[in-house]
């Protein structure tokens, strides 16, 4: 029961954030969505922050079991790398489209974006090395600092996020995303 009323805090407050941003959304209006007292969700949140914090690590998972899955069902490297990029992208863009009304300024005073941030960029990293190291074992990468090479490929990434951000078309972030997946793969591969 416990489990349900906090899903339910969770799956009301999403549409809401969405809808409102997070400034303009109140507990009372997530209460209000997730018909439970106002008392009763500050038993399952301390805040409005919190319940946020609950969606992001939801939304977040999601995004990263869809990418997991997308890797997984392909066998070369060249494959699982260029099933990672486009998965991840296309993940990112949904969740930039069912949140935009969120501002980054609204939400930069949250203590656990800096974390959340991190943490992504290591999980997201650790992926990428492990299929490179994967492609140098098997002979198809040239020997090359695995790390350093999933680090600048997800930093990447990030700015073509910001490219969508600030309005660039699906086609041409694609384009860009090719471009830059030829540059990498004749760059590593084994010659």
């Amino acid at each position: 029961m416990a489990n349900d009323t906090k899903s339910r805090v969770i799956e009301a407050a999403k549409p809401l954030f969405a809808k409102y941003g997070f400034k303009k959304t109140s507990v009372q209006d997530i209460a209000r969505a997730a018909h439970v007292a106002k008392g009763a969700m500050y038993y399952y949140f301390k805040s409005k922050d919190e319940v946020f914090e609950a969606i992001v690590h939801d939304e977040l998972s999601t995004l990263w079991n869809r990418v997991i899955e997308a890797v997984n069902a392909v066998t070369t490297p060249e494959e699982k790398i260029r099933s990672f990029v486009l998965t991840r992208m296309k993940e990112t863009e949904r969740l930039l489209n069912a949140f935009a009304a969120l501002e980054n300024e609204e939400i930069e005073h949250l203590g656990f974006i800096d974390e959340v941030r991190r943490r992504a960029l290591k999980q997201q990293t650790g992926v990428v090395a492990g299929i490179l190291e994967d492609g140098i074992e098997g002979g198809v990468f040239r020997r090359l600092d695995s790390k350093a090479v999933a680090e600048m490929m997800i930093l990447a990434l990030a700015a073509l996020d910001q490219l969508r951000r600030e309005g660039r078309s699906w086609k041409e972030t694609s384009k860009r995303l090719d471009e830059m997946l030829g540059m990498l793969f004749d760059g590593i591969r084994s010659k």
